[in-house]
């Protein structure tokens, strides 16, 4: 992160950079483009903002990222609160399913904080974006922290998985419903706890220059560091950052899925050699053991894609390293590359599952049969109920009360 200092002057306020902190950290709390580097040192000229809004045009990556990440985290959203909805039925109250659940609402929450973020650049004025950079400093902690809930709950379902495969006749009593709601609960507060430092990180400090380049008064605000030891502030970054929240992970899903993959290989071939099933049986179970087996490299290769350029954003690079279009554009693929896994964990845990799509079916069966059966009930009540017969023989019209059907 980046120690922060106001000084009311003439030209402009400036944010004290210290050399080990990371550029990408203010990248979320101001305009890029009003930012000017002197000597070592991060000037916040609004100047500039206005100057490139004038003279420049928008850079083509900053466009292709605006359009691309909306539509991308719109269709994550809609995609998992579908399945929260499936898997919330109680025919579906399982201990991995409500791990499922956890995982949705994780990622959720992170696409929900950040979607407002790509409409930063359509702020009208540089106090919305100052007040709104504000707001994102705080809301990016609760991205953080149900970030870190994600990963790990990936890392209980493999090893949920890894149970149930390798040590069948213990899983019914681990992998029970209340013990699965237990460790979610303690998952959550752990990815909470670790991000706990963050929210004492900033305070908001109000004051008014004169704004040469705009003629008027206008409010700023600075965030300064809690901690004045920068480098226990690297430290402790680099530890719940990246070790806790990205390579231990990764770690973890890499040895127990690998480990699965070999175990359902040998039951595969266990089975096949020891086991009379026809020609049919057996393609269907070597058809499962594939889909398997994809599923688990594919959270493997997509864990790793997505999650390795954040822990190189955090860990390792230095502002002075690119130059400044360089870093954007690195830091817009890491923030589109998280939102892709956080849409892609529904995929590859529920729409690979054939009981997940069956029941998605039976609920939007049921929902459009329902409003079929109202329709009709509707148009026949208005049609025929009102139509009785007199002491004669005679028809004649009768108002039915609209609860009647």
């Amino acid at each position: 992160m980046m120690s922060t200092h106001l000084e009311n002057n003439s030209r402009s306020f400036y944010y004290n950079n210290h050399s080990q902190e990371n550029p990408h950290d203010y990248a979320s709390d101001i305009n890029p483009a009003c930012l000017e580097d002197i000597n070592g040192t991060i000037f916040y000229n609004p100047c500039l903002c206005m100057n490139e809004q004038a003279s420049t045009e928008t850079p083509g990556y900053v466009t292709i990222f605006s359009i691309l990440a909306p539509i991308v985290s719109a269709i994550g959203i809609v995609g998992i609160i579908t399945t929260i909805i499936v898997l919330s039925r109680k025919s579906l109250c399982t201990s991995t399913n409500c791990y499922l659940i956890a995982l949705s609402v994780a990622d959720l929450g992170f696409l929900i904080v950040l979607f407002p973020r790509f409409f930063e650049r359509h702020l009208t004025n540089e106090k919305q974006a100052y007040l709104f950079g504000i707001f994102f400093n705080y809301a990016r902690i609760l991205m953080t922290t149900f970030l870190s809930a994600s990963v790990w709950i990936n890392v209980v379902l493999a090893a949920e998985r890894y149970i149930a495969i390798v040590h069948p006749l213990r899983a019914n009593m681990i992998c029970s419903i209340r013990r699965a709601r237990f460790v979610i609960i303690v998952v959550y507060i752990y990815s909470f706890v670790i991000w706990i430092p963050y929210f004492f990180e900033y305070k908001v400090v109000t004051a008014t220059y004169e704004a040469y380049c705009m003629g008027s008064t206008t409010f700023m605000h600075t965030a300064p560091w809690l901690f004045v030891n920068s480098k226990g502030k690297e430290i402790y970054r680099w530890i719940a950052d990246c070790t806790l929240s990205a390579i231990l992970p990764f770690l973890f899903l890499l040895v127990l899925n690998t480990r699965l993959i070999y175990e359902i290989r040998v039951s595969t071939r266990y089975i096949r050699n020891n086991v009379g099933l026809d020609h049919s049986m057996q393609r269907v179970l070597s058809n499962e053991q594939l889909k398997i087996s994809v599923m688990l490299v594919c959270l493997i290769i997509i864990f790793f894609v997505c999650e390795a350029p954040y822990v190189v954003m955090n860990a390792f690079l230095d502002q002075n390293s690119f130059d400044r279009h360089t870093f954007y554009i690195f830091w817009y693929i890491t923030i589109l590359l998280i939102s892709l896994k956080s849409c892609f964990n529904f995929i590859l845990y529920c729409w690979f599952s054939e009981r997940f799509w069956e029941t998605l079916k039976l609920k939007l069966c049921f929902t459009l049969c329902n409003e079929g059966r109202r329709n009709f009930s509707a148009s026949r009540t208005s049609n025929f109920s009102g139509i009785v017969m007199t002491s004669n023989g005679s028809r004649r019209r009768h108002d039915m009360p609209e609860h009647v059907v």
